[in-house]
């Protein structure tokens, strides 16, 4: 016998009892006292979206009245609400005002309060305090024109909100650094005068110098040149070739040392002249 029927048993023994088997499609009359409903007294349950709403803005930090007072000490807004109440102007000559001239069919009044759609018209003096206040989770540019442009709207607010980001330093502190140049490197030389360097320093206390590079030894020659001229290059040149050999390649930046004369030089010793790329040392 299961635990539970020994239990039920004890319990039972108390009593002088018959027991009998009825089938479960015979219990339709069961007890009413173990049916009846409790008292409908279930607290309604407020709607989820009120909840949150009371949950995220406990006490709103700028309230409808406070917009509306400064939008009647606004020159502009006060005369967009003026005109809303009593009709636009055919022609509208002040660039400020042309701004909300075009909007003039999607602009409405709330409250006193100016919108262009469901977004609040914010006046100039409160511009600077709603976007400290939005700034304070530090979300950067992109996420924060987001945020704005979810509530409020004023002209050239794009503009605003970048010089409020770049001009925070906790924002620039944690926005995401730039990706890294992948760096290049010249692929290693198998033999000597497989490929030499060569650049023009100066001047140095008045004096040039003509300096050659082997990258496969590292050999340096520096040579006192008179000038940063071609010819002089091609002097230089011409001895270093006499003692090392001729190079397989020849870099060089884009000075104008190494044009014109210099290039038909290398094509007459059949070395190939590479040039690297402006402001890139070879």
């Amino acid at each position: 016998m299961s635990p539970r029927m020994i239990r039920w048993s004890i319990m039972l023994s108390a009593y002088d009892y018959n027991l009998v088997y009825r089938p479960g499609k015979e219990h339709g009359n069961a007890d009413a006292s173990s049916r009846l409903p409790q008292p409908d007294n279930v607290a309604e349950v407020p709607d989820p979206l009120e909840v949150l709403l009371l949950e995220s803005m406990p006490d709103p930090p700028i309230m409808a009245k406070q917009i509306a007072d400064l939008s009647d000490q606004d020159p502009i807004l006060y005369r967009v609400r003026n005109w809303l109440i009593e009709g636009w102007p055919s022609k509208i000559y002040s660039n400020e005002l042309k701004t909300f001239w075009c909007r003039r069919n999607e602009l409405s009044i709330h409250k006193n309060c100016v919108l262009w759609g469901c977004r609040v018209v914010v006046p100039a003096k409160l511009q600077q305090l709603i976007l400290r206040q939005l700034r304070c989770g530090h979300p950067g540019i992109v996420r924060m024109k987001c945020l704005v442009r979810s509530f409020v709207w004023w002209p050239k607010m794009d503009l605003e909100i970048e010089a409020s980001v770049r001009s925070c330093v906790q924002c620039q502190e944690s926005s995401r650094e730039p990706p890294r140049l992948q760096t290049n490197h010249w692929p290693p030389p198998n033999a000597p005068c497989a490929r030499v360097h060569v650049d023009i320093f100066g001047p140095l206390q008045g004096k040039v110098f003509f300096i050659a590079v082997d990258s496969f030894p590292k050999w340096l020659e520096v040579r006192i040149v008179s000038s940063t001229s071609s010819r002089a290059a091609i002097e230089v040149l011409k001895e270093l070739f006499g003692t090392h050999g001729l190079p397989d390649c020849l870099v060089t930046d884009s000075g104008t040392a190494f044009i014109s004369d210099f290039s038909e030089f290398m094509k007459s010793n059949h070395t190939r002249h590479l040039k690297t790329t402006p402001f890139h040392p070879s």
